[in-house]
């Protein structure tokens, strides 16, 4: 897709560039001269189409039909119901309580798994900001933030909360890779000094990246045992279809961003060889 991107991108230059030398009577001049700037000028706006189309696939990738997991978590309710049905050998022994009880210790198995995650990217970010340079989002421009960081009652606590949120997703997505870390803050570097850079990027890490991390963390204390035996069973079926939509959401925010980090550098590199501009 991102070769298509290129591809299309230059053969309109192409023929814009064709019919501009035909159109000039002095067309050495325009040859020499003007060639050079053109594919310098389009150089910088294919770079830029080609990072803004991969970054704006993990906004799309992310948009999953909120049908498949109600489907899902539904069958599988129903198929865990009737096993414990054929177990009894008595199907009239089960009732509505039996329902109820599969989908509790399905959403405790989740909210086991969650706590896990959780754990498990906290000690391996903490490894990571401790080396400062490695720290994606202390390194990056201050402009790089939320309106509401700016505000005074913000405090923080708040920030670096927001901050180790928006890490536990993007880092652990990369694997807690130093190199691929590295990437993607270059290639940020390369989106934010375009007009509307900044704003992609804070819809990225504030937006998209953050808004998924919030809803799991929410899930992490809605599964408590506590929690789930205050709940009726319609609470308990729509909280489950939730927690397993929000972790496909993440898993397919890890795809595409590894993807972007993956096939992006390269494809600059590519054209910046194609066109012998550095």
């Amino acid at each position: 897709m991102l070769h298509l991107i290129f591809f299309k991108k230059r053969e309109v230059n192409s023929s814009l560039f064709f019919f501009a030398y035909n159109l000039n009577p002095n067309k050495s001049k325009l040859k020499h001269n003007n060639k050079f700037n053109l594919i310098t000028t389009n150089l910088n706006t294919t770079k830029l189409s080609i990072i803004v189309a991969t970054l704006t696939l993990i906004c799309i990738s992310c948009a999953v039909s909120p049908m498949a997991p109600e489907v899902n978590s539904y069958t599988n309710t129903k198929e865990d119901t009737e096993n414990l049905k054929n177990a009894s050998g008595d199907i009239n022994s089960l009732s509505q309580k039996s329902l109820k009880e599969v989908t509790i210790a399905k959403l405790k198995e989740f909210g086991n798994k969650l706590t896990a995650q959780k754990n498990e990217e906290t000690t391996k970010i903490e490894k990571i900001t401790a080396e400062k340079e490695s720290d994606l989002l202390e390194t990056l421009d201050s402009k790089i933030q939320p309106v509401y960081f700016t505000k005074p009652e913000t405090t923080e606590e708040t920030k670096n909360n927001v901050k180790m949120q928006i890490k536990r997703i993007i880092y652990s997505s990369l694997d807690y890779d130093k190199g691929e870390i590295k990437k993607l803050k270059e290639i940020i570097e390369k989106v934010k000094r375009k007009d509307e850079g900044e704003y992609m990027i804070i819809d990225l890490l504030y937006g998209k990246a953050l808004d998924i991390q919030t809803q799991i963390d929410k899930h992490l204390e809605s599964t408590k045992e506590d929690n789930l035996n205050t709940l009726s069973e319609e609470n308990l079926k729509e909280l489950l279809i939730h927690v397993e939509f929000d972790l496909i959401l993440k898993e397919k925010f890890k795809k595409a961003l590894k993807k972007t980090v993956g096939e992006v550098p390269q494809e600059i590199q590519k054209i910046e060889k194609e066109t012998n501009i550095k």
